[in-house]
């Protein structure tokens, strides 16, 4: 049994979401968040109370945390310029802090973001976290950029992760770029380096072909650390009547797979 609701005023809003189960011994418990929003043009912010005691279960939901109460917070600031080199500018603020119903510590911690878009179409991006969990520290820090921001048909970009997780040196690096190559044609790129307790390398090529505007062949290729796989792809979706997907291959497998799938889909 569960129960939501959501009342606003002006720019203030409160909401709530109640759920009630029941143990094997017929005894009731309810889990539940309780939320305080304020929004005004620019600016968004909340504040949410949540507990989920130890013995809470649903049977028709998924609940991905137990023994759990606390708070976080959300706010973000975006504006977009007419005038002067900066076409957007977003930041935000997210801060936590969790623990179990013994009294020890789950989370606690706050992570900050913050991108600005030039008017040339250059994205300019950073972000800042300082956690821990468990007592174990998240210190991580990164930059990133991307080229071409507005158009998927040719961008370019590429990031840069670094600091400390678990008490470990951690290090991410990724880059990837899209293209257009010919009308219909699009190519991607991307690769990534993950350096935390060993070395975690990936890199896929896509290329799809649009035939028409319901029909797209496509494929993949990826390689993971020495494994290599494969898929192709053919679409026809988007009209009316029957849709049809064929895969050859296996695109959530490590390795490639002799395998064929066919899923047709009819709407009505």
């Amino acid at each position: 049994m569960g129960f939501s609701g959501e009342v606003g005023r002006g720019n203030y809003s409160i909401s709530t979401n109640l759920a009630n189960s029941r143990d094997l011994g017929g005894k009731g418990v309810t889990a539940g968040d309780l939320s305080l929003m304020y929004s005004v043009p620019h600016w968004y912010s909340m504040v949410q109370y949540e507990w989920i005691p130890p013995d809470f279960s649903s049977p028709l939901a998924f609940v991905p945390w137990t023994d759990r109460r606390g708070a976080y917070s959300y706010s973000e600031y975006n504006m977009q310029y007419r005038r002067g080199p900066i076409r957007q500018f977003h930041t935000d603020l997210f801060a936590t802090y969790y623990e179990d119903y013994d009294g020890g510590q789950q989370e606690k911690g706050a992570e900050s973001y913050t991108s600005f878009v030039t008017r040339s179409d250059i994205r300019l991006q950073g972000s800042i976290a300082r956690k821990t969990y468990y007592g174990a520290p998240e210190n991580i820090q990164s930059v990133g950029f991307t080229l071409n921001d507005s158009n998927r048909y040719k961008r370019f970009g590429g990031s840069y992760e670094w600091g400390e997780r678990d008490g470990q040196s951690s290090r991410f690096v990724s880059a990837y770029a899209s293209y257009r190559a010919l009308k219909g044609l699009d190519l991607g790129l991307n690769f990534s380096l993950f350096d935390f307790d060993g070395q975690d390398r990936l890199g896929i090529v896509t290329v799809s072909y649009e035939m028409g505007p319901f029909d797209s062949i496509s494929g993949r290729y990826v390689s993971r650390d020495g494994s290599r796989n494969g898929y192709l792809a053919y679409r026809h979706s988007g009209g009316s009547g029957m849709e049809y997907f064929v895969i050859v291959g296996d695109p959530n497998a490590p390795r490639w797979r002799n395998r064929v799938s066919l899923k047709v889909v009819w709407a009505f």
